[in-house]
């Protein structure tokens, strides 16, 4: 694979389509104004004999942001239900380079920090954030049967990301 400079994959306007499988069901929640997806590593200084330092990656996390658009007693009521168990994630980043981007997150926690919003100048906003759980090897999916129905990517097969937190699939548009 080689990456190349590439106008038409600069990424300037992300998906609206975030769900969270619950009960065995796909939930939407509506519009989205943002999100963060973030897989990050703390480090650790290892101070050898000779008084050089070595900084190494110890702890690996991944976690999801996603701030909702709307804001409803219905939405909030289901974020209430959401929070027990883990939960797969799907979230649509939109279309660029004429390839749909999709995220799948096979299995995260949803952290019980609903932030809401209530300016008087601005329409009011749910700010949801997830811990994503590392699977034991590289994340995985298979899009005909793990992933919602309005999906983008169309495959029987496993396809497997290159670390243990999510998925990234792209598929090139009709």
């Amino acid at each position: 694979m080689a990456i190349t400079k590439n106008d038409d994959q600069v990424k300037i306007n992300s998906g609206n389509n975030f769900k969270v499988k619950h009960n065995g069901a796909w939930i939407s929640f509506g519009n989205t104004v943002e999100g963060t997806l973030e897989k990050t590593a703390s480090k650790k200084e290892i101070m050898y004999s000779s008084g050089y330092a070595f900084d190494k990656a110890s702890k690996r996390k991944g976690s999801l942001m996603i701030v909702l658009a709307q804001n409803t007693k219905e939405i909030i009521d289901m974020v209430d239900q959401i929070l027990s168990g883990s939960k797969a994630l799907y979230l649509y980043n939109g279309l660029d380079d004429s390839k749909h981007q999709e995220i799948y997150i096979p299995a995260a926690r949803c952290i019980e920090n609903l932030k809401l919003e209530m300016k008087g100048d601005s329409h009011q906003v749910i700010a949801l954030e997830f811990a994503i759980s590392p699977q034991s090897g590289n994340a995985s999916v298979i899009p005909n049967t793990d992933m919602p129905s309005d999906r983008y990517a169309s495959s029987g097969s496993v396809q497997t990301g290159y670390n243990p937190f999510f998925v990234i699939l792209e598929t090139t548009a009709a």
